[in-house]
């Protein structure tokens, strides 16, 4: 089983371990050894080398983005004829569903946060998790959506610093028996008293806090230079460079504005990007607009996150216009409530 090293690639790999070696029902009706295989987009196909002699009847690919690599693994594993379930909410997956599916792939997309999915999806199988298990989905869902109280009212913001502690750490620290650990606690029908951590993930948190204060000045003045449109703060920065990754200065000003942020920068490559950071799915949705309309050539991301790469030739007043036109027509989906929330 592939996973993504965040929190929500940890939960839902837990769903599925706890589906199939506690209950031993899904996706194989019977109980089996499973391999967790913390990994990326970018490393997945070095990864599965790494346990290609090993026999596999079935592969499960969670919280992993489409990109030319996933394309390429996917027909690796087709060649070892195991079946596959991938299960994802990023944009570029959505994006080359068709495509995915052809290869019989059974493949589970969504907006919203991939451990919501896997639960909505053991749920159709009429299985359900432990009430940990549970609480840990929805402080996820609750981060994946960017904070949204009115979702779920009943959240409890301890658990959430918790989780949010925990991803950082594992994000930054790269160590696989801490992910495995975390995974395996996580499916325990039998709590623990304490999480399996050997690390001291304070020093995660409090380097982020100290960047947080950094970016947040940053992001002041940034600030001074939004354009305003309806309720959407466009911002070009693709004329500067800053210590910080242009997605994290899209999240702080999405925090400072408190509405949604259209963010042009710069890749590493020098190509123009647009970053969109917004709550429930409104990135997700203006983003695939953007793409149908032929402004964006891909675009990676989530719900409440997107980046979307231009098309060379498209410059800062096409992107305005585009904008305007696709909020002024309110064409359909762009302010649908997402029905993939826990019930």
């Amino acid at each position: 089983m592939f996973s993504d090293w965040d929190i929500d690639g940890a939960v839902s790999a837990a769903e599925i371990l706890y589906s199939q070696t506690v209950l031993g029902i899904y996706p194989v009706n019977k109980k089996c050894n499973v391999e967790l295989i913390p990994t990326s987009p970018r490393s997945i196909i070095r990864d599965f080398r790494n346990i290609k002699d090993i026999e596999v009847e079935y592969i499960v690919i969670l919280d992993i983005a489409y990109s030319e690599f996933m394309n390429k693994a996917l027909s690796i594993f087709k060649e070892k004829g195991a079946e596959v379930l991938y299960v994802d909410h990023h944009i570029s997956t959505a994006i080359h569903a068709d495509e995915i599916r052809s290869r019989t792939v059974n493949l589970v997309i969504g907006k919203s946060a991939t451990a919501v999915l896997v639960y909505n999806l053991l749920k159709s199988h009429g299985l359900d998790v432990t009430d940990r298990l549970r609480a840990f989905i929805e402080a996820v869902s609750f981060i994946e959506k960017g904070g949204d109280k009115l979702r779920i009212k009943s959240i409890d913001r301890r658990l959430v610093d918790i989780v949010v502690a925990i991803s950082r750490t594992l994000i930054k620290s790269k160590n696989k028996d801490l992910w495995v650990k975390t995974v395996n606690w996580l499916t325990e029908p039998l709590p623990r008293l304490s999480i399996p951590f050997s690390i001291d993930i304070k020093q995660f948190v409090s380097r982020s806090q100290n960047d947080f204060k950094e970016l947040k000045a940053i992001a002041n003045e940034i600030a001074l230079s939004a354009i305003r449109i309806f309720n959407i703060r466009f911002i070009d920065i693709s004329h500067r460079n800053y210590p910080y990754k242009s997605t994290s200065i899209a999240s702080i000003l999405y925090r400072l504005l408190k509405t949604p942020v259209f963010l042009l920068a710069k890749s590493r490559q020098g190509r123009k990007i647009l970053i969109i950071k917004s709550d429930g799915t409104l990135a997700y949705d203006l983003a695939l607009h953007l793409y149908r309309a032929g402004i964006a050539e891909d675009i990676v991301g989530h719900q409440t996150l997107t980046i979307s790469l231009l098309r060379p030739d498209v410059d800062k007043d096409m992107v305005l216009q585009k904008i305007r036109e696709i909020v002024t027509s309110g064409p359909a989906g762009i302010r649908t409530r997402d029905h993939g929330d826990l019930r």
